[in-house]
């Protein structure tokens, strides 16, 4: 009868094993492909899983006016008695530019599960405060990166 309930748990632990195994991580950097001089704007990079240890890209040509801040989302959803479980994790920077210009930033790091994962590089340009800015509702720079892990 032991031997049942171990082959029975041991099962349960490879199954869940795998299942973690199967899901990929994205981690995503995002923010507006233009601002103007002078306004803030946010700056998120968001994982499908569990992280630590985030490592931010030199923000040094940016006033940090905020950040990280962390937050979550978890929800579970059942659609035909098959449950799906989400979650997502997100660090959330307040920048203002210091200068004009075009900046790239180099991706971001993050740790899970004894893995390093790195986000999408991203290109912020930021204009003069009398040009208008097309892109200050969008989003750019978006994509998600899986790197090898370390």
């Amino acid at each position: 009868m032991r031997q049942k309930i171990f082959l029975l748990f041991a099962l349960l632990a490879m199954t869940a094993g795998k299942q973690l195994q199967a899901q990929d991580v994205t981690f995503t950097a995002r923010a507006p492909e233009a601002v103007v001089m002078g306004e803030q704007f946010q700056l998120v990079f968001t994982l499908n899983t569990r992280g630590t240890n985030l490592r931010a890209p030199d923000l040094s040509e940016f006033d940090v006016l905020m950040g990280p801040t962390w937050s979550y989302n978890s929800s579970t959803r059942t659609i035909n008695g098959q449950s799906t479980n989400v979650y997502t994790e997100s660090y959330t920077y307040i920048l203002m530019p210091k200068n004009e210009g075009t900046f790239n930033l180099a991706p971001a790091t993050i740790r899970v599960n004894n893995a390093n994962y790195s986000s999408n590089a991203l290109i912020i340009r930021v204009l003069p405060q009398d040009q208008s800015n097309p892109s200050s509702t969008t989003q750019g720079g978006g994509g998600s990166s899986r790197t090898s892990q370390s």
